[in-house]
């Protein structure tokens, strides 16, 4: 696995592709999730922003203290403003509250520092009465004057609470509330996130059968160049073929040099087949690789009796003296003008031989040869 992935042109091909497409993806998707989330998050503001200033305003030019004048009730205690109040305002908060799944809304009184409503009553109603901590958002609405979002642990749990304080002659005199619990738009989020990771997931899915696909055609076209280019070795005048587009070219541009090697090869062996001395190569191993029609001419073998064998099976030259061919091949040292007796298919020869290494263009030996 480590080898496709890294070493494969192919598996670094897929690895890259995958890289490249589906990075922006996951930078454009979590953007865009990060985005979608403060959209919400600033809709359930506004939402909330809203229903606090319906709220203020369902209480009217009233205040509180207004109300229990009304009722006569400026003397009474405390618990029993907060009853009064409660029995006024309650239908209000509940309807409000009631408007939207998961919604809570309410009053609270600045002087008898308790909550006045809370709706849905069924739910909430427990907390009539109830003061706020003095580190609650809250009193910094009404000691400032001003309209707040808070989020947090509050009176019913984790919730996003706006507060807008409620001034009536000049004076603040309490603040409405209205919120919902984040678990609630937290599940909102989430079934967003849920939609938005979801489609990105389809996307990569897609962009990676799309990648194996195109890889799998352009690998295929390498294979076979490779495969072609491995068969010329044997026979240079087979040409690549079935390509199209670029590999084409790659392939027309091998087929050229391949007839070029053969024009090469084949000027070669007539110069070789026109000479009158008599050649022989051998490789490192000292396997025959060349044999010219002189050569044939004088020792009675063709090429197809030695080329691939090895040259002192075919000339066996301890039964004179040590191969000056051998020689050179092992000590890379050439022999010019020697004089020996050489064996033949049908006897032996006195020939005069010249050895020397043969050797690529950069030095390498790759056999030696010997002209006689």
């Amino acid at each position: 696995m480590w080898e496709f992935w890294f070493k494969s042109l192919r598996g670094r091909m897929i690895l890259w592709s995958l890289i490249i497409v589906n990075i922006p993806i996951l930078v454009a998707s979590y953007a865009m999730k990060h985005s979608a989330e403060q959209t919400l998050l600033e809709e359930k503001k506004s939402k909330l922003a809203a229903i606090s200033v319906l709220l203020d305003s369902r209480l009217g030019q009233q205040s509180f203290e207004g109300i229990l004048q009304r009722h006569g009730a400026q003397a009474a205690t405390k618990e029993e403003k907060i009853r009064l109040l409660n029995q006024e305002l309650m239908a209000v908060t509940d309807e409000i509250a009631n408007s939207s799944p998961g919604l809570g809304a309410g009053y609270y009184a600045k002087d008898l520092d308790a909550i006045i409503t809370y709706g849905p009553s069924p739910q909430f109603g427990y907390t009539v009465g109830v003061a706020i901590q003095d580190n609650h958002p809250g009193r910094h609405v009404m000691a400032n004057n001003e309209f707040r979002v808070e989020f947090g642990t509050l009176v019913r749990g984790n919730i996003m609470n706006a507060m807008r304080p409620l001034q009536r002659d000049g004076a603040v005199i309490g603040y409405v509330f209205v919120n919902e619990l984040t678990d609630d738009v937290q599940g909102q989020v989430a079934a967003m996130g849920r939609d938005i990771t979801i489609a990105v997931a389809v996307g990569c899915i897609l962009s990676l059968i799309l990648i194996i696909s195109l890889t799998e055609g352009l690998t295929r076209d390498i294979r076979a160049v490779i495969y072609g280019v491995r068969e010329l070795k044997f026979n240079l005048r087979r040409p690549i073929t079935g390509l199209k587009g670029e590999m084409g070219e790659v392939a027309a541009t091998i087929n050229e040099m391949a007839v070029a090697l053969v024009n090469a090869r084949s000027l070669s062996e007539n110069i070789m087949d026109s000479i009158a001395d008599g050649v022989i190569a051998v490789n490192t191993h000292g396997k025959i690789t060349a044999f010219n029609r002189a050569t044939e001419l004088m020792t009675g073998f063709t090429q197809q009796d030695v080329i691939g064998k090895q040259y002192e099976e075919v000339f066996r030259m301890e039964q004179f003296c040590p191969s000056l061919l051998m020689d050179t091949l092992q000590t890379g040292k050439p022999h010019i003008g020697g004089e020996l007796k050489f064996p033949v298919k049908s006897g032996t020869l006195w020939i005069s031989t010249t050895t020397s290494l043969l050797c690529t263009l950069t030095g390498e030996v790759i056999g030696a040869v010997v002209v006689f």
